[in-house]
């Protein structure tokens, strides 16, 4: 191999591995969606599953998939805290919850990651006698 030919192939090599590097970012920031108030309330779910609040997080765990998902902030709060005013939250309690929403992504409390979220766009129910089959 000569000195050009090896030039050559060293600003490949280079120029590779700096797309390499730029590429890699990209492609987690595309697959998130910012939660925003209107982000897919055209089209939201029914979702059945167990609501608790976990170190003072509250959380939903789906009865079909057995996901869990933290309630986001930027849910329909009126309804829910309605009813969760009138239930006794204690230690590994847990309830039933029936609510409309859409999953989305948001940033954690440390900022360093993304957690899944369930955006509640409207509260059904809160049974504190039935649980998931």
């Amino acid at each position: 191999m000569n000195f050009q030919q090896l030039r050559l192939f060293k600003k490949i090599f280079l120029l590779s591995l700096l797309i390499l590097i730029c590429s890699c970012g990209k492609e987690q920031d595309q697959n998130v969606k910012k939660v925003t108030p209107d982000t897919n309330k055209k089209n939201p779910e029914l979702y059945k599953g167990m609501f608790t609040i976990e170190n003072s997080v509250e959380v939903f765990r789906d009865c079909t998939s057995k996901k869990k998902y933290v309630i986001s902030d930027k849910s329909e709060r009126e309804q829910l805290d309605r009813a969760l005013a009138t239930v006794e939250f204690g230690r590994n309690k847990s309830y039933y919850m029936e609510a409309q929403g859409f999953t989305s992504y948001q940033q954690n409390e440390k900022g360093n990651a993304f957690d899944t979220v369930l955006v509640v766009t409207k509260y059904i129910r809160l049974d504190t006698a039935k649980s998931c089959p």
